[in-house]
């Protein structure tokens, strides 16, 4: 079982990984695109690898107000697993990890 401390213990944290780090993602999406979400599809799991108590995986696919589909993912259940975003436009792409 991986040791995430208070992030995954119901009563210090509240909740999983949606409300710990998903949020942030919203916001990064929010600010980066200049727009919002318009239609979300969201799944949780409880994998019991970090705590039986919270989700500690959670996968989100968007439609934002422009028509643009964004994908996020996180997870507790994986310790190896790295912050990354990646964007892909017309144009260009933009890919920063570890962040």
């Amino acid at each position: 079982m991986s040791n995430r401390g208070w992030r995954t213990d119901s009563v210090t944290a509240g909740a999983g990984v949606f409300f710990d780090l998903t949020v942030h993602d919203a916001d990064l999406l929010h600010y980066v695109l200049g727009t919002e979400a318009q239609e979300v599809v969201a799944m949780t799991a409880n994998n019991g690898i970090t705590s039986k108590e919270v989700e500690d995986t959670v996968a989100i696919v968007a439609r934002m107000k422009t028509g643009t589909i964004v994908q996020i993912t996180e997870s507790f259940a994986i310790d190896h697993a790295r912050t990354t975003v990646e964007l892909f436009g017309t144009k260009a792409s933009v890919f920063a990890d570890d962040v």
